[in-house]
Parts: C-alpha cells; structure tokens; sequence
C-alpha cells in the first residue's frame, strides 16, 4: 500500500449515482461514515482506491524488479508447449525459453489460450464502447461557481456515475485528486475489426446533450479522447492444461505458487525422513509435494466459478445502468431509495452459490457484495493448498 498511496491513488469516500437528465441524486453507497471509520472496511476487509492503470503499472514493474525478475520487451510468443518435460513458448526470432509455469496474462487476444485450448476462442462484443478521457483539477474547479455540487467530488473524494438510456458515465478523481478520470459508456458504432480508435469529441458531446447539465459542462472540458470496444469472453471450458495456464488471478495464484515452493524447500532441507517421520528426535516435514499441474488444478477449483459469476454480473449490471422504459427506470429509483447497506446476517458465512435466488439487481445486494468482496482469497488459498496437499 505504501507504494499505492505514493502513486497518487485516492481512497474512495462515496458513490453517488445521479438522474442522467435532472443530475437529482438516486442512490449513495457510504465509503466512510461520520466518525471517520471506513464502511468498505467494516463491511468486506478493505477500502476502495482509483489508481491511474499506468501507474499501477509501474508499481507492478518496480516490484518485479526488485525481485529479480527478468522483465524481456519485444519478445513476441509464436507458440505455446505443454509436454509432461515441461512446458516451453517458442519466440517470434526461433529462441525457445523453458520454465515451471507458463501464466496467460497475455489480455482478451491472449496467445497463450488458444494453444492451452487448442483452439481460438474469440472476444465477443459487449455492444458498447467506453470514450475515456481526462480532465485537470483545475477545469473542474472552474466550474465550481455555477455548480456547487462538485464540492462533493472536489473535497470528499467520492465517484460518481450517471445512469441513463443506452449509456453510464463514471467520474472519479485520481493522481492525488488532481486529475479526474471520465469514462463515458455508450452503444457501439466501431466496426467490428477495431478495438480503438481516436474519437471525435462533437460526436461523443452529442451524445449526452440532453444529460444533467453539471454532466454536459464537465463533459465539454475534454479535449481529447480514445473511444474503445468493450469486450468479453464467454466461459472456458478449463483454464489449465500440464503446466500451462490461460487465465491468472495474481493473489491466488501466487499464494499457491509460493506455498509449492516453500513445500519443496522444506522437503529438500529436511531430506529423507525415517520411518517413524522423525530424524534425530525431531518432526521431519514429508517427503510427498504436488506438481504444478496438481496445484493449477487446484487454483482452477478455486477461481474459476467465481470469475465466471463475476463476469455474468457485471454483464446482467448493464441493464440495470441503460433502462429506457419509463416504467421500469420507475421501478429502479424505487429500488434505489430504498437500499439498505447494512451487512447481511451471518456476515462471514459462506455462500456455495454467489448467484441471489429470484429477481435481484446485484449492485445492492449485500449478501452478494459481501461474498464477492469480502472473499479472502489468501485465506482460501491457504486454506485448500494444506487441505489438499500437507499430507503425511
């Protein structure tokens, strides 16, 4: 967190979502309370920051770094072996680099899945595209006089998103609160070829012209801006294959991983074990340890459902921030208003199944916000790996 906190990243204090045409607010989900304690905290474990990517990025990479790890540029993956020896990818130049573990965090066009699946599976289209676009402290602020409502965004540090027909918008600050982040959600109009594409801003201004006006001043201090298809995958149906896998959840993986490594330190400091388990009067760990399959196999078990309800969420969300019957937006505000962000009973019980049973918009659903963000992945991965493979 230390570096996180000198990249810039802001500490969420609230969200707010507003009408897309009065700007009147429908629903604020706490981030803080009064006495200053954080509610994310309280209710999942945690706090919510917004980090620019780049910089998180570049966190990443220091810490890399200063683990040794050998970071190669413009080394280009033509191809992706999983043999019993072990797994190797084969370079764009011919070269072949071995290892234990071959990890598809490769993005949505991954290289690595289509070998480990052996076939391609392509992207589909989500129907919307995302502009993205920046806005200094200062243009804000220069706004503050007709619309005292940015005070919240200015000094409390919260989010805001505007739900509207066919469209979301989010706004949040980022960099220390001196540059805010805008992230306009709208249908699709790139062709299918393309992924990005530079965007013209009177087109994306018109988009919104009959929004919240505070939206359509903010919106009008953009000067430029990347618009993007979004995109998913459907479910896979594995993600591993020997050594090799197609898709990585960094906490998790790297908790088993880690626990692998410490386990085969033990068994090569301890060596052979007398038949009693004990060597000169003290426990000797065993000799037994898993393979990397084994323990992929397992990461798989552990991620894989939960990824895939995460995925249908976020989709299933998309209609519940795009209504456009008057009625149903009617039905919503409802909703809304009337949410309820206490944690549920029984609050560290554990649900076997994540998906709410009937008819349920999952953003306020706290028994379903608690299991999905109140996981303690470390905890489970630790949990299972002993489960699994501390055998004696």
């Amino acid at each position: 967190m230390p570096a996180i906190r000198a990249a810039g990243a802001v500490t969420a204090e609230r969200y707010r979502v507003f009408d897309y045409h009065t700007g009147d607010v429908l629903a604020t989900r706490p981030g803080m309370d009064k006495d200053g304690r954080k509610w994310m905290e309280e209710a999942f474990g945690y706090c919510h920051h917004f980090i620019h990517r780049v910089d998180y990025q570049r966190i990443l990479v220091a810490e890399a770094r200063r683990l040794r790890v050998d970071i190669r540029l413009g080394a280009e993956v033509r191809e992706v072996k999983c043999y019993e020896t072990g797994p190797f990818v084969q370079l764009s130049n011919g070269e072949k680099v071995c290892g234990d573990v071959i990890v598809g965090a490769d993005g949505i066009m991954s290289r690595v899945r289509t070998d480990i699946l052996g076939c391609v599976r392509q992207p589909q289209p989500t129907g919307d595209l995302a502009y993205r676009a920046t806005i200094p402290r200062a243009q804000v602020e220069a706004l503050l006089g007709s619309f005292p409502r940015l005070n919240g965004i200015l000094h409390a540090n919260e989010q805001w998103t505007w739900w509207g027909p066919n469209s979301h918008i989010m706004f949040y600050p980022i960099k220390d609160c001196q540059i805010f982040n805008m992230v306009l959600l709208c249908p699709d109009d790139l062709p299918e070829n393309v992924r990005r594409a530079d965007a013209d801003i009177d087109q994306m201004r018109g988009l919104f012209k009959d929004w919240d006006p505070l939206l359509q001043s903010l919106v009008a201090q953009v000067s430029s801006v990347l618009k993007w298809k979004l995109q998913h995958m459907e479910e896979l149906k594995f993600w591993t294959k020997g050594s090799a896998m197609a898709a990585e959840d960094g906490l998790c993986l790297g908790t088993l991983l880690g626990l692998l490594y410490s386990k085969r330190q033990r068994s090569q400091a301890g060596g052979a074990s007398s038949s009693d388990g004990t060597k000169d009067g003290a426990y000797e760990f065993p000799l037994f340890h898993p393979t990397v399959p084994e323990v992929l196999g397992l990461y798989e078990s552990l991620r894989k459902q939960r990824t895939t309800i995460n995925i249908r969420v976020a989709l299933d969300n998309r209609s519940l921030y795009h209504m456009v019957d008057p009625s149903t937006i009617a039905e919503r505000n409802e909703w809304l208003k009337g949410l309820n962000w206490e944690p549920p009973e029984n609050e560290h019980e554990i649900s076997a199944n994540l998906k709410p049973k009937g008819k349920c918009w999952k953003w306020g659903h706290m028994r379903y916000q608690t299991d999905l963000l109140g996981w303690d992945t470390h905890a489970e991965a630790v949990r299972e790996f002993e489960r699994h493979f501390e055998k004696v």
